[in-house]
């Protein structure tokens, strides 16, 4: 680089070769600008994050003729000696960092939970799906007890979905809900309940995680 001359005037100078448009492994379209800058006019031709236009005003398109977003910016000092600033913007259609795993690689995950209930709960009777026998329960009182563990499973289920509406009817729509858990094989409906729900937005679908909790005892719907 040093070989090139720097001859800044109002706009900013690309370096050779750029603008640059590279692929990565998972077939998104990675655009980069890279130039030099007075000083005293950085600050305006550095694009705002998520910004569809380049330094020069141009929008900025892959070779398939998706608009692209700037959402990666760096500025260090240019040559020294010169009043120039080097900036490198990248732009993409999505965020590259997203770290939620798509549902091929990991939609389900099951783990073993318990929760301390009072000793008189009836869901701790075998009669009820427990594990204690009513006499077992009358020992325990007897000796001191006043509670014990009920045994669940959560299972968590994560889906894309690419057409979500983000109503309130959407959003809201398994609040206090017993049924079956999606993505399990012949689930007893009555049996499961979710209680857990995240809905993370992407650039291009919505990432939908549910968490539903088993009880041999089942559940007994809130009144509201």
């Amino acid at each position: 680089m040093a070989s090139v001359a720097i001859s800044l005037g109002s706009a900013p100078q690309s370096f050779p070769g750029y603008p640059t448009q590279e692929r990565d492994d998972t077939g998104a379209w990675i655009h980069t600008e890279r130039y030099w800058v007075k000083n005293s006019a950085m600050i305006h031709s550095v694009p705002a994050y998520l910004a569809t236009k380049n330094q020069a005003g141009v929008t900025v398109t892959d070779p398939d003729g998706n608009t692209l977003k700037c959402r990666h910016a760096r500025i260090e000092p240019g040559p020294s000696a010169t009043d120039t600033k080097t900036v490198e913007l990248t732009y993409s259609r999505t965020e590259t960092k997203l770290t939620l795993k798509r549902p091929v690689d990991n939609p389900r995950s099951v783990r073993l939970v318990y929760e301390d209930i009072p000793i008189d709960d009836e869901r701790l009777l075998v009669a009820n799906g427990g594990i204690f026998t009513a006499q077992k329960i009358i020992d325990s009182k007897i000796a001191g007890y006043k509670s014990f563990p009920l045994y669940g499973i959560e299972y968590t289920y994560t889906e894309l979905d690419a057409s979500f509406a983000w109503t309130e009817a959407a959003i809201v729509a398994s609040v206090q809900s017993t049924g079956s858990p999606p993505g399990m094989g012949s689930p007893t409906a009555g049996l499961w309940e979710l209680i857990g729900k995240e809905i993370d937005e992407t650039d291009s679908q919505a990432v939908i995680r549910e968490h539903w909790r088993y009880a041999k005892a089942g559940f007994v719907p809130i009144k509201v």
